[in-house]
C-alpha cells in the first residue's frame, strides 16, 4: 500500500544543532524521537547552500545550474517537472503549506493547491546588479542590509521578541497544515455525494503534504518561551583558531564582504552567545511544531499510513570560522538533516552514513508512489530506498553549487567518501579529509599523497558542470531580469500567490454526513 507522505522542511537548519545529530545542549525531543524510530541520513547535502536554488533543485531532482537556478531571484521554469508533478500523475493529492520560494508566474509547480501565500517576493525584485564582476561592488541599498540584519543585536536584529511577521507566517503555515490533516480525516468520514468532481479525491487518493517553515532562518528573533528555555543552559560555541584569515578561500573572502563581516565581528564572544541562544530557541520552536504535526497524525488515525520526511534546504554557519549564514560549502552550511520515518517501521533506528543529496528525494518519492519509469522520467539523483533498506550502495560523488548572490565565480562542492573538494573557478581549490579533520581546518589540496583524490574530484566536477557556460548564463539571466523587474513594477504585475479556499467543502452547509459516516464517527451522533 502506498503511504501518505508528510514532507516537513525547516529553513537554514544545520544538523549540528539537533539532538539526534549529536548536539548535547539543544532541546529537540520530537526530532530525536523521529530519528529514533526512523532512518537518519548522516551525510545529506543541499544541492545549493541558498534558499531558492536549493528548493528548485530539490523539487526537480536536477542540479540547480542545469535549469537556470542561480540565485534567490532566478526563474523556476514552468516546463520543469517536479516531484509534485510525478506524484500527481501517480494519483496523489499534492498540497503545500508555507515557504516555497517559487519565482515566476507558476506558483504551483505540480501542487494541486497551496494553503498559504509567499513570505518572500515571487518576482525578480531580489536580482542583484553586477553580481558577477571580478571584484565585489556596492550592492543596491534595498539588498545590502538584509545580509547582516539577522546577525546584529539592535532593534531589528536578533534577540528575544514577543512576535514578528516571520513567526506569524510559521504559525499560519502550521495552522493550515493541521487543518488539512483534520479536514482530510473528516472527508474520510463524510461519504455523502461529492459536490464537485474533485471532491471525491480525498477519500480515494493518498496525500503528499509539504509543510515548509521559515525558521530557524534569521532574523533570529525568538519568542520568550523558547528564549527562557536556554536561560541556564551551557551552549557550546564554535572555536575560532588564530590565523583564520590565512585559512580563508577566495569564496570565504567574497562572503565576508557580502555578509557584511567587514563591518561586524560575529566572533565576539557575547555576540556568539546571543546568536546561539536565539538559534537554539528557534530550533526548539520548530521541534515543537514537528511534534504537533506528529501528534495530529496520531489523533486523526493517519500515523499508521503516513511516511514522515524531515529536512532543511541548507544550513547556517553560526559564527563558525568567523562566518554567518550560508552560500559556502563548509559542513555547517552545506549539510542538512534528513530523516525518514515509515509507518510500518521500515529501517527504524538506523543510520545511513553514505553521502546523499536532496536531489535524491524526487526519485525516492517517485519510487514510493510506484511511478512508472519511462523516457520522460529524468533526474540527476538516486533513490534512497536501497540505503533505507540497508543495502550496500556504490560509492558516488555528491555535488553542491553556488554561483551568484554574493559569490563572484562558479563554485562547486564534490563529496565522495571521506573527502570533500571545493572548486572555485579560476581560484585555488580546497580539499578536506572529513574523517581526520571534521572541522575542516586543514586544506590538503595540492599535497602529493592525495593528488589522485583531488584529480578525481576535480574531474567529477568538470565532467558534470561547465563553469564558463554557467558563468555566461548566470550573467545573462541577471541582465534580463534587471530589465523585466522595473517593468513589472510599473505595470503592477504580481506573481504573489493568493490562496483560495472552497468553503463548500467545509462544515455541512451543502451536505450532511451519510449514515455509515455517523456510525464511524460517534462524536457526530446526536449533533
Amino acid at each position: 500500500m502506498r503511504p501518505n507522505i508528510l514532507f516537513i522542511i525547516a529553513d537554514q537548519l544545520t544538523p549540528f544543532m539537533v539532538g539526534a545529530y549529536g548536539n548535547p545542549a539543544v532541546k529537540t525531543p520530537n526530532l530525536d524521537r523521529l530519528a529514533a524510530t526512523g532512518v537518519r541520513f548522516d551525510a545529506a547535502y543541499s544541492p545549493s547552500p541558498l534558499c531558492a536554488p536549493a528548493r528548485v533543485a530539490m523539487m526537480s531532482g536536477r542540479h540547480a545550474s542545469r535549469i537556470g537556478a542561480f540565485d534567490n531571484s532566478s526563474l523556476f521554469p514552468a516546463d520543469q517537472p517536479t516531484f509534485a508533478h510525478y506524484l500527481t500523475n501517480a494519483g496523489y493529492e499534492c498540497v503545500a503549506s508555507g515557504k516555497m520560494h517559487f519565482i515566476g508566474p507558476d506558483q504551483l509547480h505540480g501542487f494541486n493547491r497551496r494553503l498559504t501565500t509567499n513570505i518572500y517576493p515571487a518576482d525578480f525584485s531580489w536580482t542583484r546588479s553586477r553580481a558577477w564582476e571580478d571584484k565585489p561592488v556596492s550592492f543596491p541599498d534595498r539588498l545590502g542590509p538584509a545580509y547582516v540584519a539577522g546577525h546584529r543585536d539592535n532593534e531589528h536584529g536578533m534577540g528575544m521578541r514577543r512576535w514578528n511577521w516571520h513567526l506569524e507566517y510559521d504559525e499560519r503555515t502550521h495552522a493550515q497544515a493541521l487543518e488539512f490533516l483534520r479536514r482530510r480525516r473528516l472527508d474520510d468520514w463524510y461519504h455523502a455525494t461529492p459536490i464537485s468532481p474533485a471532491d471525491d479525491r480525498d477519500s480515494e487518493r493518498p496525500f503528499f503534504l509539504t509543510v515548509s517553515y521559515h525558521h530557524p532562518h534569521q532574523p533570529f528573533q525568538v519568542p520568550k518561551r523558547y528564549w527562557d528555555m536556554y536561560e541556564d543552559v551551557e551552549i557550546p560555541l564554535p572555536e575560532i583558531p588564530d590565523g583564520m584569515e590565512e585559512r580563508r578561500s577566495k569564496l570565504d573572502d567574497w562572503l565576508h564582504y557580502s555578509h557584511g563581516l567587514n563591518k561586524r565581528n560575529v566572533a565576539d564572544p557575547e555576540n556568539l552567545k546571543l546568536m546561539h541562544r536565539c538559534y537554539y530557541g528557534l530550533v526548539s520552536y520548530i521541534d515543537t511544531l514537528v511534534g504537533e504535526l506528529m501528534g495530529e497524525l496520531e489523533d486523526q488515525g493517519l500515523a499508521e499510513s503516513t511516511l514522515i520526511v524531515f529536512t532543511s534546504d541548507h544550513g547556517e554557519m553560526l559564527g563558525a570560522r568567523g562566518m554567518i549564514q550560508k552560500r559556502c560549502f563548509y559542513e555547517q552550511s552545506a549539510r542538512v538533516p534528513l530523516i525518514f520515518r515509515f509507518p510500518d517501521g521500515r529501517g527504524a533506528a538506523s543510520v545511513a552514513r553514505e553521502p546523499v543529496s536532496l536531489i535524491d528525494l524526487l526519485p525516492t518519492f517517485a519510487a514510493l508512489a510506484d511511478y512508472p519509469a519511462n523516457a520522460l522520467y529524468t533526474h540527476d539523483g538516486l533513490s534512497l530506498l536501497p540505503l533505507i533498506d540497508g543495502k550496500a550502495s556504490p560509492e558516488r560523488t555528491v555535488f553542491s553549487e553556488q554561483h551568484a548572490d554574493g559569490v563572484y565565480a562558479p563554485c562547486f562542492m564534490a563529496r565522495r567518501g571521506r573527502y570533500k573538494y571545493i572548486y572555485i573557478h579560476d581560484h585555488a581549490a580546497q580539499l578536506f579529509d572529513l574523517e581526520s579533520d571534521p572541522e575542516e581546518w586543514t586544506n590538503i589540496a595540492g599535497q602529493a599523497d592525495v593528488a589522485d583524490v583531488e584529480a578525481k574530484l576535480r574531474e567529477d566536477v568538470l565532467q558534470t558542470f561547465d563553469p564558463d557556460r554557467i558563468d555566461r548564463e548566470a550573467r545573462a539571466s541577471a541582465e534580463r531580469r534587471l530589465i523585466i523587474d522595473p517593468a513589472m513594477k510599473i505595470n503592477e504585475t504580481s506573481w504573489d500567490y493568493e490562496p483560495r479556499e472552497d468553503v463548500r467543502r467545509i462544515y455541512s452547509r451543502q451536505r450532511d454526513p451519510a449514515p455509515e459516516a455517523m456510525a464511524r464517527a460517534p462524536f457526530l451522533q446526536g449533533r
